[in-house]
């Protein structure tokens, strides 16, 4: 049985008119993973801001960022070896676009469940990331549910 886990960034601040990484989840050298599931939220309260560009793409650097812990959805899973990472200070080279959505800011979420054979699989030493571009400043918070 594989085990599913979850990787979260909470409240990074997007700068207006500026593509940024918010989450990204790396695999080690020996597994692969499944991503399952994608959530993006916003806390944007001026209705007349544009929807945000979101994201999910292969990525083919890590970028700089800062390292999150994985967290398994029961607790008796080992750690994950697979890795996450949040708010990028400094861009991770793009890859592959493999989704995207516009979302209004003003306390929109989006919630995606990948199925079967929809489920984006990373290679291993891979990385996915979740981008957003907003047109205003505006926070996002944002989760990947993974299978390793």
């Amino acid at each position: 049985m594989a085990d599913k886990y979850v990787c979260n960034a909470d409240a990074v601040a997007l700068a207006a008119a500026t593509a940024k990484t918010v989450l990204q989840i790396a695999t080690p050298s020996t597994t692969r993973a499944r991503v399952c599931q994608l959530v993006v939220g916003f806390d944007g309260v001026t209705a007349a801001n544009p929807p945000v560009l979101v994201e999910l793409l292969r990525q083919t650097t890590a970028g700089t960022m800062t390292a999150q812990t994985p967290a398994p959805l029961d607790s008796a899973a080992p750690t994950s070896l697979a890795t996450g990472s949040k708010n990028a200070s400094a861009e991770p080279t793009a890859g592959t676009v493999l989704w995207t959505w516009r979302l209004t800011p003003v306390g929109g979420v989006l919630v995606i469940p990948f199925y079967g054979d929809e489920q984006p699989v990373m290679p291993v030493s891979g990385f996915m990331g979740i981008r957003c571009t907003a047109s205003a400043i505006v926070n996002v918070n944002a989760s990947l549910i993974f299978l390793v």
